[in-house]
């Protein structure tokens, strides 16, 4: 029986992906998971890098697949591919610019086994260039709660700290949907929130995730922001087919208030807040009610007024700091 699969996509990680793979493969229960990894027709010397380091774990040989696309067809695409090949019991993604811990893998599959849990949580370790940061992953027992702590955003939708047992994406035909590859995990997690039956969580530190300083936050283009209101559309879409729209409307507001207040009126992009400002207005009410700084309150209200020149104004501060 191969205990986990896991998946690597591949694109553009030259510099990052000999440590990921390394982590990887050194894992304390590595010869009874499997590795996939999907070159998503990688232009640098990633692919390069690969197969360099898999020569030092020969005894990796038959546990290691190397899958590649044609054509780059992004993150979501990617996970699919790898998750067609998987035969392993539970999943998990490990993004390839991050790294983990050596019992990684044992730790998570030992409490899924121990727990029958559907899915396992553990807490990262945020990494930037002077300093490290551990995230808690508080997930609470009851499924309908980790789904209403995702919608609301005091549950983060990384799929890196969730083994899931893979059962669950198959017999539910649970995949990522291609095209889709900014907040692709939040859908699958809703998902698998919604289908599990059981939940745990290890109060460890487990897995590495490198900090990119220039975020994607507030670096938001057009085709990512719509692609995250794609994903915000296909979860409302998934709770109306399983009646649990009613019961998650204010989370599911919530939600659309958060992707409102990150991706258009904190983004540096001056056209995003420009083209969409009525993003989500229903829901303007509740921006003050979002955790948020003082200065946060005034660009918002300010924002909110029509009052763009201030707005840039405070965007050139904040990234002054």
């Amino acid at each position: 029986m191969i205990k986990v699969s896991v998946l690597i996509p591949v694109y553009k990680v030259e510099q990052y992906i000999e440590q990921c793979l390394r982590s990887v493969l050194k894992n304390s229960i590595i010869h009874e998971c499997e590795v996939i990894i999907v070159d998503d027709c990688s232009p640098d010397k990633s692919m390069e890098v690969v197969h360099r380091v898999l020569a030092d774990f020969p005894a990796m040989k038959d546990k290691v697949m190397l899958h590649s696309h044609d054509t780059n067809r992004g993150s979501a695409a990617a996970r699919n591919t790898g998750l067609l090949q998987a035969q392993g019991r539970y999943i998990i993604c490990v993004d390839s610019d991050d790294w983990v811990e050596p019992d990684y893998l044992e730790q998570l599959y030992n409490e899924a086994e121990r727990t029958k849990a559907d899915v396992v949580g553990c807490n990262l370790m945020r990494e930037y260039n002077n300093k490290s940061v551990e995230v808690k992953n508080q997930l609470p027992p009851e499924p309908l709660d980790c789904l209403r702590g995702l919608l609301e955003g005091w549950i983060q939708g990384w799929l890196h700290v969730k083994l899931i047992r893979r059962s669950i994406l198959v017999e539910k035909n649970i995949s990522w949907i291609e095209g889709l590859d900014m907040w692709e995990d939040m859908l699958l997690s809703a998902k698998v929130f919604a289908h599990a039956k059981k939940i745990s969580c290890l109060n460890k530190a487990l897995y590495h995730y490198r900090s990119n300083p220039d975020s994607i936050v507030s670096n938001i283009t057009k085709e990512r922001l719509e692609q995250i209101i794609g994903n915000v559309q296909e979860i409302e879409l998934f709770l109306k087919e399983r009646n649990l729209l009613p019961v998650f409307q204010d989370s599911i507001a919530t939600l659309k208030t958060r992707v409102k207040a990150s991706y258009v009126i904190f983004s540096k992009n001056k056209e995003i807040r420009k083209n969409n400002r009525n993003l989500y207005n229903e829901f303007d009410s509740k921006l003050f009610k979002l955790p948020c700084s003082p200065f946060g309150k005034i660009h918002i209200f300010c924002f909110l007024h029509g009052f763009m020149g201030i707005c840039d104004f405070l965007i050139f501060l904040r990234n002054k700091k």
